[in-house]
């Protein structure tokens, strides 16, 4: 929608300077044309420029009704600006010259705003053009054919060059946000397991609690997982934390936001708060989290789960997760591979 409204102010901001251009034009043939050729050249070119005109107010109330980016006005419009141009050098000569960069902005200036295909397009008609002047006017095709192959050869040259510069900036832009994303992702992501960090998480729950949102926090802590480390390695312990998150995944999939805080310390923030669908998704998580590790060399492992409900009238995520924390260390002290609703979520 933003994109929509962002093409619309620009495709009427140029409509806009469009008809001043033209009207400047209009003038200019109109008030001075008359003294610098004769009345049978200047008459053609002042009726073309208040046509024209006459389109370009059409043109903007068009755009006002329905601001679609269709290719078909667009290629109207590049047709009128540089035909107008064209009429002003077939009929003015060295008189018009000064109207020569507008050739080249209508060129040039479509292809930024809309892209390679309008530039081309442009480009095309303005060469076609602007050869039908240099043949026909004798100006052009006299003593100055050298200058006017001239210009005709830089509207070739000078797009392309824009061209080929507005491609590298795209290119090296694209890099920039590549990096960035990359970058922004390092820094909320858990480099082992790929999945939300604390950073994250803390940010994600801020925002539940700005919101009111009403949420449940399953705090998720690996039973056994130091005793892994101690007899087969961190190595093998991150092996384990990395299966530990792809099993959470399969759960959470898209409905969950699942984290990693830090050790073998997972969190879930789910969306709902009835009591028996949070007891069927912690049932999952228990049995899913209790099978066998490594190739089936470590069947030691199992999780003990804190759940806490958000009260966020009364108190913070901060509240929030001290609550699921402790609900988590009652689970292990009732024996472990168990969850633990905290007491507050019967008020």
């Amino acid at each position: 929608m933003y994109k929509q409204l962002t093409q619309k102010s620009k495709d009427i901001s140029q409509s806009i300077a469009r008809i001043f251009l033209t009207l400047s034009i209009f003038l200019y043939s109109l008030f001075f044309q008359e003294h610098i050729v004769s009345e049978e050249f200047s008459a053609p070119l002042y009726s073309f420029a208040l046509a024209y005109l006459i389109f370009t107010l059409f043109h903007y109330f068009w755009l006002r009704i329905d601001s679609r980016e269709l290719f078909y006005r667009r290629l109207i419009t590049i047709v009128g600006d540089l035909s107008i141009l064209s009429f002003s050098f077939l009929y003015d000569s060295h008189y018009a010259s000064f109207f020569y960069p507008l050739y080249l902005w209508i060129i040039i200036g479509n292809g930024i705003r809309f892209g390679p295909p309008y530039l081309f397009t442009a480009l095309l008609i303005g060469f076609i053009e602007f050869a039908f002047v240099i043949y026909s006017n004798p100006f052009w095709s006299g003593e100055n054919l050298f200058l006017g192959f001239g210009l005709l050869f830089s509207i070739i040259v000078l797009p392309l060059f824009y061209l080929s510069l507005i491609k590298r900036l795209h290119d090296d832009n694209r890099g920039l946000t590549h990096q960035v994303k990359e970058t922004e992702h390092q820094a909320t992501y858990d480099f082992l397991t790929n999945i939300p960090n604390r950073s994250h998480f803390i940010k994600t729950i801020h925002t539940c609690e700005m919101q009111k949102e009403k949420i449940s926090l399953f705090f998720i802590d690996l039973d056994g997982f130091k005793e892994v480390n101690d007899h087969f390695g961190h190595d093998v312990g991150d092996i384990v934390l990395q299966e530990v998150a792809k099993r959470l995944k399969e759960i959470a999939h898209n409905d969950f936001f699942l984290a990693r805080l830090g050790g073998d310390e997972f969190t879930l923030i789910i969306q709902k708060q009835e009591i028996p669908y949070l007891k069927t998704v912690a049932k999952k998580i228990l049995i899913a989290l209790s099978k066998p590790y490594h190739k089936e060399r470590i069947k030691t492992i199992s999780a003990s789960i804190g759940i806490a409900l958000s009260h966020f009238d009364e108190s913070s995520y901060v509240d929030l997760l001290h609550h699921s924390d402790k609900a988590m260390y009652q689970a292990k002290y009732n024996g472990k591979n168990q969850y633990f609703m905290d007491k507050d979520i019967t008020r």
